[in-house]
């Protein structure tokens, strides 16, 4: 009894070490991934801080023809993101090679903003099936889930900037180059 005793106190000990030992081998990789990720959220983070708020409220100002590699496909009576069926804002379809992009960008309080991720982060939280995963930094709020999709919810500077996408890899793509077109 005391041999096989021994045998599964050594045995998870061995395992024990083992592990140490592949944690200590991958600390590199997993630290530089880290650093990664951390630079990343703060470029991204500095682009509300750059980002210059249209002049004009018009639809004009407010929708590029092309915002990226994005390009304006449809006009008025876009729907499709989720927890936002009936706010009154404007949006637009854009599409690119890698997907299509519902935007929708309007003045909102910060009061209004808060509301408005809270009912994104509600759409996703009530959806069933499916993995969710929920990124949420300051008054930025990122979700996904396969039946829904990805949004990303952003109230900067008196505005609240949503966009939604099948793929979560355009959302900050599409962001990205909307936020900086606007402070070029």
């Amino acid at each position: 009894m005391k041999r096989i005793l021994g045998i599964g106190c050594l045995t998870v000990l061995l395992v024990g070490a083992l592990m140490v030992v592949l944690g200590v081998q991958r600390l590199p990789e997993m630290m530089d991934w880290v650093l990664e990720t951390v630079e990343e959220e703060t470029n991204f983070s500095k682009l509300a801080e750059e980002w210059i708020p249209p002049e004009q409220e018009g639809v004009e100002s407010l929708f590029p023809s092309e915002v990226g590699e994005f390009i304006l496909v449809s006009g008025a009576g876009v729907e499709g993101i989720p927890g936002m069926g009936n706010v009154d804002e404007p949006r637009r379809r854009y599409g690119a090679e890698s997907g299509t992009i519902i935007f929708q960008i309007g003045r909102a309080s910060r009061l209004e903003g808060e509301a408005l991720l809270t009912r994104i982060r509600r759409a996703y939280e009530d959806q069933s099936g499916g993995g969710k995963s929920f990124l949420e930094v300051g008054s930025r709020l990122e979700c996904d889930s396969s039946p829904l999709g990805a949004t990303l919810g952003w109230w900067i500077q008196g505005w609240m900037l949503v966009v939604h996408t099948r793929d979560s890899a355009d959302l900050r793509a599409f962001m990205s180059a909307y936020l900086t077109e606007k402070t070029d």
